[in-house]
């Protein structure tokens, strides 16, 4: 997909499987061949999203439960994995149909809640 505002390119890509430490892509233009070396920056004391995600139902449970209509859940959620330096985190957030975003940062190694944001 090219952006305009950005003047760039976004590609997706289905795959059975990543590799654990480093994905090489090869990208083909009319300039030419271009070698992208793409490295994880997950770390190996680093939970799972889905546990990242439990941490905040665990935590946030007045929260999860306002998200239900009729026991329908009404929200988006988004799980980010990110890295500052040697620390990994995890942005976990939900977007409800009104437009309001409610966020979370959690400490990737241990899922604890390090700040939140209602939007």
């Amino acid at each position: 997909t090219y952006n305009n505002v950005s003047n760039s390119l976004t590609a997706t890509v289905i795959v059975n499987s990543l590799p654990k430490n480093s994905l090489i892509l090869s990208v083909i233009s009319q300039d030419g061949e271009e070698i992208i070396t793409l490295t994880s920056v997950k770390r190996s004391d680093t939970i799972s999203p889905i546990k990242a995600l439990k941490s905040v139902e665990n935590k946030e449970k007045d929260f999860i439960n306002s998200l239900y209509d009729n026991n329908v859940f009404k929200c988006e959620i988004y799980i980010r994995l990110l890295a500052e330096g040697d620390y990994n985190f995890y942005y976990v957030g939900f977007a409800s149909g009104n437009g309001k975003i409610t966020a979370y940062l959690l400490d990737a190694c241990n899922g604890k809640i390090i700040a939140g944001k209602n939007e």
